[in-house]
């Protein structure tokens, strides 16, 4: 939806596959970047940039092994972060429009418990740089909400260690 056309567009395109060259793959999430684009991410846990204005499609990678990349969200550091994974191994990237750099920094995993985010859907980021996500289909336990700190730099220190 365009507001200041008060018109919806069409985008008559797919993400293209990985998996199967000239085939579309299926959106799992979508965010608002902090560029202004839309980051889509696929169900074989691949990002991708879509420019508002040109419907330009920019593979930028896949932040970490497995498949499903839904939950994603930026950060007041203005890095857009995410989860790919599922099956007991989620992973939590960090993406930098400035740069470019797509970096996976690690399992999101609570050693006091001994569990690993299952499959994260849903993300959102405080505006101390503490994230939470949501995980879901876990077949063993309840799903848990997740709480991530320590891994965006705020004000030239790293927050929330």
């Amino acid at each position: 939806y365009h507001p200041q056309e008060d018109q919806w567009r069409v985008c008559d395109f797919g993400l293209p596959a990985l998996d199967a060259p000239g085939a579309t793959v299926k959106a799992d999430g979508a965010c608002t970047g902090p560029d202004g684009a839309v980051y889509m991410g696929t169900t074989e846990g691949t990002l991708y940039r879509i420019d508002p204005d040109t419907f330009e499609v920019r593979y930028l990678g896949k932040p970490a092994p497995g498949r499903r990349l839904a939950g994603m969200a930026v950060g007041p550091d203005g890095r857009l972060y995410g989860s790919c994974g599922r099956d007991g191994a989620a992973n939590l990237f960090r993406y930098d429009a400035t740069s470019g750099e797509l970096s996976n920094l690690g399992p999101i995993f609570d050693p006091a418990c001994g569990q690993q985010a299952w499959q994260v859907h849903d993300m959102t980021i405080a505006a101390d740089g503490t994230i939470y996500v949501g995980e879901n289909d876990v077949p063993h336990r309840s799903s848990y909400l997740w709480e991530i700190s320590g891994c965006m730099e705020l004000s030239g220190a790293l927050k929330n260690e």
